[in-house]
């Protein structure tokens, strides 16, 4: 291939050079991305839900095809030919699977979606703009992140990098051709060590309604802490207020704290957090003080009883959902090992325990979890890995008590963590807010949308099952 007079074989050697050199001449600067996602707002919002669901349909049947499937993705991964075509089938299976496979537990027997959450339980923007700082899984990021904007009319400001960035002009221009507006999908790059990266990044947050990082990329509202010892990231909320951040790492579970107030709601998003996908992202540890111990717990067990008859999902049917009060490690493991011979596990929860390797393998990440009422001990055989379906149910005495485990568990690893019920505002330690990769706090009044809205997979379960319900619409 002839690329600025000069010869390229198809190497790595060519995607890379042809993704910089696409960067330099083509990245936008970020004040115009900016300008550009604003003023398509209008645009895109007048575009009829038809019409932008047959632009995506379209563009995936385009990126699919046998035809054109070689012709494109060698240009548009900016990896080496021998990974392309792995990476284009992923991408092709992330597109199909938000709209086909994804959310099977939210069709009854009449193919109708079933909503089974209070809609102001998670603030959930119709329209806004959407900044995407991208990371090196750029196409597994895109399959997440650019159906769900493109159906719901909103506008993408991506912050890529010159590796990877010739795989995004692919996709902005066959969406162009296609008749999605250019101003919807803008693409940006900047030297996080630049002296003014920062205020890029607060202008970008400032311009934005949703946020979605994944974790692994620290150019989102952090800056470095004076503790050179520890080199800690210290999370500048200020720029959070107000925000909706979809924190979704790729290694990662969450935790509730409930703490009483509005159970029903509390139990709604509990549900939501345990069937969100993916897994990794999906509820592992509910800690519940004791005052409302008991009537939490059972009232989880008949949401997720009702959920069964409403949906027609077996999985949720008969014994399938177990607890048991094992205080040993050993004996939680004879436990996983009992339900196994019992011919449940592996179709409940996708877990095996390795009775040689003395670990838990997982085998399905797609499967409804296991409830296991148990104590902060056997936290971390129960979440050793983060496509674990288990959610362990612990009790506490009181908010503090929760508040104390979690910063335990913080200690350990990041984690995303809910607090549910009572405002916590004012009670929260700061040590908990800047050692959470995501924090979300629920108040009682549905119609005060709290201060500080962090989202980890239960935002994206919404977005998809609102991306579902609009392509199942007539």
């Amino acid at each position: 291939m002839l690329l600025s007079g000069k010869t390229y074989k198809a190497t790595s050697e060519f995607f890379i050079d042809y993704s910089i050199q696409c960067a330099d001449s083509n990245i936008m600067d970020v004040k115009i991305a900016i300008s550009k996602a604003q003023n398509a707002m209008e645009e895109l919002q007048s575009m009829s839900v038809e019409n932008r669901k047959q632009i995506l349909m379209k563009f995936i049947k385009l990126i699919s095809s046998d035809e054109e499937f070689e012709k494109h993705i060698t240009l548009m991964s900016g990896i080496p030919i021998s990974s392309s075509r792995n990476q284009a089938q992923e991408l092709v299976s992330f597109f199909k699977d938000q709209i086909d496979e994804l959310f099977v537990n939210y069709e009854v027997k009449n193919n109708n979606i079933y909503s089974r959450f209070d809609p102001q339980s998670i603030f959930t923007p119709k329209q806004g703009i959407v900044y995407v700082p991208l990371p090196l899984l750029a196409v597994r990021a895109i399959g997440m992140i650019l159906p769900i904007s493109i159906l719901l009319g909103m506008p993408i400001i991506v912050k890529s990098n010159k590796i990877i960035v010739s795989f995004l002009f692919k996709i902005a221009d066959i969406l162009k051709q296609l008749g999605y507006p250019a101003a919807g999908f803008n693409i940006i790059d900047f030297n996080q060590m630049n002296e003014n990266a920062s205020s890029l990044n607060n202008a970008l947050i400032n311009a934005s309604d949703v946020v979605w990082t994944f974790g692994d990329d620290n150019s989102i509202g952090y800056e470095k802490t004076n503790n050179q010892s520890t080199g800690d990231d210290v999370v500048l909320k200020d720029l959070f207020y107000g925000k909706t951040i979809i924190n979704h790492p790729y290694h990662n579970h969450t935790a509730i704290v409930c703490n009483g107030g509005d159970i029903e709601r509390s139990i709604d998003i509990i549900v939501e957090s345990c069937i969100s996908f993916p897994f990794e992202c999906s509820l592992k540890s509910l800690y519940i003080v004791e005052e409302c111990y008991e009537e939490v717990k059972q009232k989880l067990i008949e949401k997720f009883f009702n959920l069964a008859e409403k949906t027609g999902n077996p999985l949720y049917e008969g014994n399938q959902i177990g607890f048991c009060d094992r205080d040993t490690k050993e004996s939680v493991k004879n436990r996983i090992i009992d339900l196994e011979k019992m011919g449940l596990i592996n179709i409940l929860v996708g877990v095996k325990y390795d009775q040689e390797q003395e670990n838990v393998s997982f085998k399905n990440h797609k499967m409804n979890p296991l409830l296991l009422e148990t104590n902060d001990e056997l936290v971390d055989i129960l979440t050793a890995s983060p496509a674990v379906g288990i959610l362990t149910i612990m009790k506490c005495t009181d908010i503090n008590d929760g508040i104390e485990k979690i910063n335990k568990v913080l200690d350990k690893k990041r984690i995303g963590v809910t607090f549910l019920g009572k405002d916590l505002k004012e009670t929260l330690p700061e040590e908990v807010m800047l050692k959470a990769n995501a924090i979300h706090l629920k108040v009682n009044v549905k119609t005060v949308k709290p201060d500080l809205t962090c989202h980890d997979g239960r935002f994206y379960f919404l977005l998809l099952t609102e991306l579902k319900r609009i392509l199942r619409s007539e």
